[in-house]
């Protein structure tokens, strides 16, 4: 019998997982198939890149979707069906990165990987115990959110920037320039499209450097020349853009504590804080069950660095004046908990390839389906109402 080689395997194992996601988020994202701006914010983003293609001023610090939108409106297709392709492209584009991702980690387990990556394309935090309306969805943060087509664009890129990090990092010859160069490239791109993940992984970043002795090395070289420093120039930038600047409604940031979270749902902290831990049941699993090698994981504590920084500002920021009900630190958090997941998926295949111990990588595995079920429920209601929260 023929056996297909490795890469023919990896390759038609990331057809079949393209194809599915695919697939699923045409349904989805689309309302079964009835319209191509099945949200608000579809349309308002649309409109801007309408606007912007027609040459008005920049109206978001963020354009890259709506530089996407219009470069695809401008070859024929409608600026609504061109948000859309747009946005399905990152899905799946989303769903590859993760799976090459795990492939490595699960050692050419490609089967394991690719469903684990459609997996974590879906998931969502487990708020069956609070299904009145915007209950199921304010308070907790969501690593798939499919309603705004910025945040959908944001997550492979965030994705893709954390795995840059960690390979930066785990690098055993020095970078050159031109991996330099691809990450700041990268870092670019991941803050054009939203600033929401790069204002997380800076701060991680920094409190790693102190929590490893403030090193200069040539690894912690390569990350600050290729994405703190173009991260960290271009989000002040969008911030002085965004504050200072009359291109959108007059704001300053707040410290507000749930705040933003409480204009949406009930005024009750202790049900934010169990929000929360729902919102990650499974990145908690691998933690707990492998605590000693997760404490100690390069990767795995930087996801959790940026995720602790999202959650902040989630939970404790908001923007002072008429934007303040828009919630626009809650983006930090979800995006920060989509890679969290993947980092958390990726430390747990790692173990299961190097024979860890079967209850351990089961009560992890229990967990992931969770919120592989939650998020598939949430997803077939926005599919059937269009209601996302």
């Amino acid at each position: 019998m023929h056996v297909p080689s490795p890469r023919a395997a990896s390759l038609a194992a990331a057809l079949a997982l393209a194809a599915g996601v695919a697939a699923f988020f045409a349904w989805a994202m689309t309302v079964g198939f009835t319209t191509p701006e099945p949200f608000q914010d579809y349309r308002f983003h649309n409109e801007l890149a309408v606007e912007m293609a027609g040459g008005a001023p920049l109206e978001v610090p963020h354009p890259l979707y709506h530089a996407l939108v219009a470069a695809l409106a401008a070859s024929g297709l409608s600026p609504p069906w061109s948000g859309m392709a747009v946005a399905l492209a990152a899905q799946v584009a989303l769903s590859l990165i993760v799976f090459a991702d795990l492939r490595v980690a699960a050692r050419g387990a490609v089967v394991r990987a690719a469903v684990t990556a459609a997996g974590l394309t879906v998931v969502a935090p487990l708020n069956w115990l609070t299904p009145a309306s915007r209950e199921f969805y304010f308070g907790y943060l969501f690593p798939n959110a499919i309603h705004n087509p910025t945040i959908v664009l944001l997550r492979p890129l965030s994705v893709a920037l954390f795995v840059c990090v960690v390979a930066l990092f785990t690098a055993e010859a020095e970078a050159g320039r031109g991996r330099i160069a691809g990450a700041a490239a990268l870092t670019i791109a991941c803050a054009l499209a939203k600033p929401s993940f790069v204002i997380c992984l800076l701060p991680a970043l920094g409190v790693a450097w102190l929590l490893e002795g403030r090193p200069l090395d040539r690894r912690w070289r390569t990350v600050i020349l290729g994405v703190v420093v173009p991260g960290g120039l271009l989000a002040a930038a969008q911030a002085a853009f965004t504050l200072t600047t009359d291109r959108m409604e007059p704001a300053t940031i707040v410290l507000a504590p749930l705040k933003a979270v409480f204009l949406h749902t009930k005024d009750d902290a202790a049900l934010v804080a169990a929000k929360l831990a729902l919102s990650i049941v499974f990145p908690l699993a691998v933690a707990a069950a492998f605590f000693g090698d997760a404490r100690r994981d390069r990767a795995l504590r930087l996801a959790w660095l940026a995720f602790a920084a999202g959650a902040f500002y989630a939970y404790f920021l908001a923007e002072a004046g008429p934007r303040m009900i828009h919630g626009n630190f809650l983006w930090s958090g979800q995006a920060a908990a989509a890679v969290l997941f993947a980092a958390s998926a990726r430390f747990a295949l790692a173990r299961g390839a190097a024979g860890a111990a079967r209850a351990r990588l089961g009560l992890c595995a229990a967990a992931l389906a969770l919120h592989v079920a939650s998020g598939l429920q949430y997803l077939v209601h926005f599919a059937r109402t269009a209601v996302a929260f």
